[in-house]
């Protein structure tokens, strides 16, 4: 029954008033039951029982987990500890920690090995921040660096020099990606400029999220707004949701910045229709036969493909596009042109102002007591509460104004072309 998503619900809505009133028989049960969703979800609801410690639940279930009778019992407890301890930026272990960790590291399955870092990394145990380091660094697999680097970014450990190692993988394209997105976390202004000296070796895809990360912080924005004025960033590379992001920094010297170098972040456009006519009458079918696919697919990947998906590229904040009505071109300008117009309750942006100066704007995906989960643009992340300054709802589409005032006649033609392809 593990393949049905629905039975298994209901085996474990089934259970759930019976483990809340025994959790400790509840928790026996867990290496007798052959459904991972309840075997998961017992070990979830032990974990964050009303009035209780995290590291006296944990006395409770560790001894579960080390008598797990398979691979995938442990991994459903140490997911269902993960679920129930991922919004806590850290956790006091228990003593029984260490024991238990050194049994998990030998494990020759890799997702066991994956789940109890993780844990590690909330326990602040140094052995884990330290192999991760060299996961990262020389592991012969991009997809194991790249989650180490993932979770080793946001740790902000100045003993650890993160920084420094996130800058030295701006070279490896392997990682850079990921490595930029990581360097969002630190305020110091040489990761800035690291940023920019590497800029040029980018993929367009890096590129965007380089400038999502330089458009987080004011210093940071100044030195991009700098760069952009000095012609060795096109003025084209910073899009519109860019843009947005550098004017919510609420910093008056980068927002003048911006306006000399790039423009002004305009509110929805009044003349939707004079707009619209313009548009339509600049796309006829003679002049979109003679778009350029492939350098509409480019444009796309710059102003498009952080948010959204298509022909199964591209990011997932906002809907997918490859079975919307991508065709309607009356459609694609509604929703383009005046973005703010209809904003569906999912899709309102909401701003943070973290401690430390960063900036995060995106969709709340999900909120506890300690934390929010934001989808930005280019990725998705865990906010401690204890960590934000402000927090300022809006009314806007996470889908910013203006997305085509930056566009040539041709940009927008072959732009148009790509997004209609079959």
């Amino acid at each position: 029954d593990n393949a049905d998503d629905k039975l298994t619900q209901l085996y474990w809505l089934g259970i759930q008033p019976a483990v809340l009133a025994k959790p400790d028989e509840g928790l026996a049960l867990i290496n007798q039951i052959a459904i991972r969703r309840v075997r998961t979800n017992i070990a979830r609801l032990v974990m964050i029982l009303p009035n209780t410690e995290p590291a006296k639940q944990l006395d409770k279930v560790f001894p579960i987990l080390t008598s797990a009778p398979d691979d995938a019992t442990r991994q459903d407890i140490l997911n269902g500890i993960q679920l129930a301890l991922e919004d806590r930026k850290s956790v006091k272990p228990p003593e029984s920690w260490k024991a238990v960790y050194d049994g998990l590291l030998k494990s020759r399955n890799e997702t066991i090995v994956d789940l109890a870092n993780n844990l590690a990394l909330k326990f602040g145990d140094e052995r884990a921040m330290a192999l991760l380091m060299f996961q990262a660094t020389h592991h012969k697999g991009a997809e194991h660096r790249t989650k180490a680097i993932e979770k080793l970014a946001p740790l902000k450990k100045p003993e650890l020099k993160i920084d420094e190692m996130l800058r030295g993988l701006l070279a490896d394209a392997e990682v850079r990606g990921v490595a930029v997105r990581g360097l969002a976390h630190y305020p110091e202004t040489e990761n800035a400029a690291a940023v920019l000296k590497a800029y040029p070796t980018f993929s367009a895809g890096e590129k965007a999220d380089a400038v999502l990360t330089l458009a987080s912080r004011p210093k940071f924005a100044l030195a991009l707004l700098e760069a952009v004025e000095n012609g060795s960033i096109p003025k084209s590379d910073i899009g519109a949701f860019a843009a947005r992001q550098i004017t919510a920094l609420n910093n008056k010297d980068v927002t003048a910045k911006l306006a000399k170098v790039w423009g002004t972040v305009k509110a929805t456009n009044a003349n939707r229709t004079e707009q619209t006519k313009k548009i339509k009458t600049l796309l006829t079918e003679d002049y979109v036969k003679a778009a350029n696919i492939e350098r509409g697919k480019a444009i796309y990947t710059k102003s498009c493909a952080t948010c959204h998906k298509l022909f199964g590229e591209g990011g997932d904040v906002g809907p997918e596009l490859t079975g919307s009505q991508r065709a309607n071109l009356d459609y694609i300008l509604e929703n383009v042109l005046d973005p703010n117009a209809v904003v569906p309750f999912d899709y309102k942006m909401v701003q943070f102002n973290l401690i430390d100066g960063r900036v995060v704007t995106g969709l709340v995906k999900k909120e506890t007591a300690a934390a929010v989960t934001v989808r930005t643009a280019n990725e998705q992340i865990i906010i401690a509460k204890e960590d934000i300054e402000k927090r300022t709802s809006t009314n806007n589409s996470v889908m910013p104004e203006g997305l085509f005032d930056s566009l040539k006649d041709e940009e927008l033609r072959d732009l148009m072309a790509y997004l209609q392809k079959k």
